[in-house]
């Protein structure tokens, strides 16, 4: 059985009270990508151990009241521009009849991305209602994307002559795919297709600039948090360390006793943190005396994460003035990781490539046309991602 130790990034919860309503949405989110990772990526082969490190992390004395509700007005005589999709926006349009051709079009030049995208928005969607809504979310994108991986489904796929054609392709696609025969969500499939297209909107007083003020700026808040409160050296930092640390013991000691994989996984902030914490010799010795054997990742996974940036600007543990570009060399990877695989994607602001300042360090994109807003906690709901991720991992001798 393969060992998975994920590290969430900064969309973990401040509380693990049982009532607290981030944890209970962690919670369900958790679950919801767990089940993923089970049947999309191992083919039910792993167990995983999910530390909860946020709790540890930045507490706003005043809840981020200092981020703005509202941005300046336009000057008169401003035109409104044009946006697209990139924002998400759901202006004017049907949730059941999308028009147009935008998403038929976007799926000739990238099919996966467009796939991967609204199994994302649908399954973030019914994360908001309740445990069998995203049950069904997930079989029904799990299905489709399946479906991508037959030659013939994609050629229908990408033949589609508008929005409509193209949603009617993918229910048809994914139908082989579906246990369960009856099981219809074409509303639902039909609802995200409209948030992904988007419309246009006035660039300074939309809705959709309003949702990416009030959304992606409190993330970058927790986020700038997080990373002060790891960095500097004090109560915080060391329980985040420990938290991590109590979960990679039990997951490295299960592997070496059944000579299975070890996988590592961190999400954004949470890969900056494993990575510090597999450069630190004495960290790393200390698992190793705690096990009684070496300690070794088969594979080290990052996701959306900025452990290039952080090299860069040399804040780690392990940094040193001897890389860098004027040296013309680069930083070895972990001597603890077999195996390094770094996943960006080029809409998420937060996440880097790593392959040019690390040796021995692969950069895998993640394509996907999600809003800008929310593409750096899409990874984990696209189920294209998974099957990518399963069909590498094959390759690479993890799984049979």
């Amino acid at each position: 059985m393969n060992q998975l130790v994920y590290v969430h990034g900064v969309d973990g919860p401040r509380s693990d009270a049982a009532g607290d309503a981030q944890y209970v949405e962690y919670q369900t989110a958790l679950a919801a990508r767990n089940q993923m990772f089970q049947n999309e990526t191992f083919e039910k082969s792993v167990t995983i151990r999910n530390p909860l490190w946020s709790v540890h992390a930045a507490h706003p004395a005043w809840n981020l009241a200092c981020v703005p509700g509202h941005v300046l007005k336009a000057e008169a005589g401003s035109a409104p521009l044009a946006i697209g999709g990139i924002l998400g926006g759901t202006t004017g349009a049907s949730p059941l009849q999308p028009p147009g051709d935008t998403l038929a079009r976007a799926a000739k030049s990238d099919l996966d991305a467009v796939v991967g995208s609204l199994s994302s928005i649908a399954i973030e969607q019914a994360q908001s209602s309740d445990p069998a809504a995203v049950e069904n979310a997930v079989r029904f994108w799990s299905a489709a994307a399946r479906a991508l991986e037959n030659p013939e489904a994609r050629k229908s796929l990408t033949g589609a002559t508008d929005d409509k054609d193209f949603l009617d392709r993918l229910q048809v696609a994914a139908r082989p795919f579906l246990q369960d025969q009856s099981l219809s969500l074409f509303d639902s499939v039909r609802s995200a297709a409209t948030q992904l297209k988007g419309a246009t909107t006035d660039l300074v007083n939309s809705p959709a600039v309003l949702a990416v003020r009030g959304k992606l700026t409190p993330q970058l808040a927790i986020f700038i948090g997080d990373v002060f409160t790891y960095l500097k050296a004090g109560a915080a930092r060391d329980a985040i360390r420990a938290e991590i640390r109590k979960y990679l013991i039990p997951a490295a000691s299960a592997a070496n006793a059944a000579h299975s994989r070890l996988i590592v996984c961190g999400h954004s902030m949470g890969g900056v943190i494993l990575y510090d914490l597999l450069t630190d010799v004495p960290f790393v010795q200390g698992l190793t005396d705690e096990l009684g054997a070496p300690f070794k990742a088969d594979l080290f996974l990052t996701v959306g994460s900025q452990v290039a940036l952080f090299e860069e600007l040399k804040v780690f543990t392990a940094s040193s003035a001897g890389y860098g570009a004027n040296q013309g060399n680069k930083v070895p990877k972990p001597g603890c990781a077999e195996r390094w695989w770094n996943v960006y994607n080029r809409l998420d602001v937060l996440s880097f490539l790593a392959k040019p300042v690390f040796e021995d360090v692969e950069d895998l994109e993640a394509s996907t046309t999600a809003g800008i807003t929310d593409a750096h906690s899409a990874y984990f709901t696209n189920l294209v991602f998974y099957r990518r991720l399963n069909a590498r991992m094959k390759q690479a001798g993890f799984l049979p």
